[in-house]
């Protein structure tokens, strides 16, 4: 794996995981669960992302 691929990942798994935290808060909800569901999320999209453009 290349690092540009890697970086792509780290940021879409950062930004995701920022985005149901901050879902989380607004709606009162304990954190953990939504962040870590969040990282998850966002790992699978960088990954059909990466694999869809090298098509």
């Amino acid at each position: 794996m290349e690092s540009r691929e890697r970086a792509v990942i780290a940021t879409t798994t950062l930004i995701s995981s920022l985005a149901f935290y901050w879902y989380a808060q607004a709606k009162g909800k304990p954190e953990a669960p939504y962040l870590l569901l969040g990282g998850f999320v966002g790992a699978i999209i960088a990954e059909v992302v990466i694999t869809q453009t090298k098509k």
